[in-house]
């Protein structure tokens, strides 16, 4: 329905019954839990279901060294999405390598930690598609580290 109110550039919002509590002896909601849930930004809910042609782009980008243009996407997609972290996690990605490839290695090793500390939740979406060696990367920002420590 998202895609079909898109299409014909209908103002339709979308709803469904949705429930704070569930009973799972009986597979049903909890009486008087349910409420109507109203997504009012319909392409939220098509950015998820349907935004991989994007991703694989910025991916793409990504694999062939086009930092800005990754960063730039995944910015993107994840404005439009309800749950956009991994997104989110692969735009931060995106600007370490940028930050990296044009030698900005004070801003890249600020990034360092968060990276490192959060690849492990996206690791099995995201690690996959991208050409990314995590071994080399925390040996290149552990040795520039140290170099900074001296200067």
């Amino acid at each position: 329905m998202a895609i079909a109110t898109e299409m014909l550039d209908r103002n339709i919002d979308l709803l469904y019954v949705d429930y704070r509590k569930y009973m799972p002896q009986i597979q049903k909601p909890e009486p008087k839990s349910t409420y109507i849930h109203l997504i009012s930004n319909r392409m939220k809910l098509s950015a998820d279901l349907f935004g991989s042609r994007e991703i694989k782009r910025a991916v793409d980008f990504f694999n062939v060294g086009k930092y800005e243009n990754s960063k730039v996407l995944f910015e993107d997609i994840s404005i439009r999405m309800a749950n956009p972290r991994a997104t989110q996690f692969c735009a931060r990605l995106s600007q370490f390598y940028l930050q990296w490839d044009t030698f900005a290695f004070k801003d890249a090793l600020e990034q360092v930690s968060f990276l490192s500390e959060h690849i492990s939740s996206f690791q099995n979406q995201i690690l996959s598609r991208f050409s990314v060696n995590l071994e080399h990367l925390q040996k290149q920002s552990s040795t520039r580290q140290s170099r900074m420590n001296e200067w």
